[in-house]
């Protein structure tokens, strides 16, 4: 009887052991995205005719132009996280233009993300080009990555300050897109 009790208790906690596991993994977002997001072109915009080509913008010229990614989705199977960090590497290259740009990741658990109230934003602004580094551990992000999907967005602003053209736009190209989760894993 006593073999018996030890060899039950013993299958008992393997059972247990197999249905979770606290693992710390890093998820390489950019194997989820197309060759389109990893090596970006964003639409062309038309700066206003009347504006000077090969000269700095006249003063209070303030011209913004916003382009955003399709929004990507990523299955998870994580419950009790205890901390997430969210890294992006990409670098932006301006097309006809000198100027700056904001790039800001979205990070949520709806599909469309650019409109989610909870989503996590992170953001840098830079003189183009540029190698931007975005990261977050913002402790809302672990709830986030509860939820069975997650969803990241992009969302460019090109601010020119000088135009070589009428038509500009830009280059990027993402060279590191990770999530390190350290949590419970559901195994399936």
């Amino acid at each position: 009887m006593g073999k018996r009790l030890v060899v039950f208790a013993l299958s008992g906690m393997f059972l247990l052991s197999c249905s979770e596991k606290e693992v710390p993994t890093v998820i390489d977002i950019s194997r989820f995205l197309d060759a389109t997001l990893i090596n970006y072109r964003s639409q062309s915009f038309s700066p206003p005719d009347s504006l000077p080509l090969n000269e700095d913008l006249p003063p209070g010229t303030n011209l913004s132009y916003t382009s955003r990614t399709a929004p990507v989705t990523v299955n998870m199977d994580y419950t009790d996280i205890k901390s997430t960090v969210v890294s992006l590497k990409m670098s932006l290259e301006p097309e006809n233009f000198s100027g700056a740009a904001m790039v800001k990741l979205y990070i949520g658990a709806q599909g469309y993300v650019f409109l989610d109230p909870t989503a996590v934003t992170v953001s840098d602004k830079q003189i183009l080009p540029a190698n931007f580094e975005l990261t977050s551990s913002d402790p809302r992000l672990n709830k986030i990555f509860e939820f069975d999907k997650v969803s990241f967005g992009m969302e460019f602003i090109l601010e020119p300050s000088r135009l070589q053209s009428h038509q500009i736009a830009i280059f990027g190209h993402i060279e590191e897109f990770n999530v390190e989760i350290k949590g419970t894993r559901e195994i399936m």
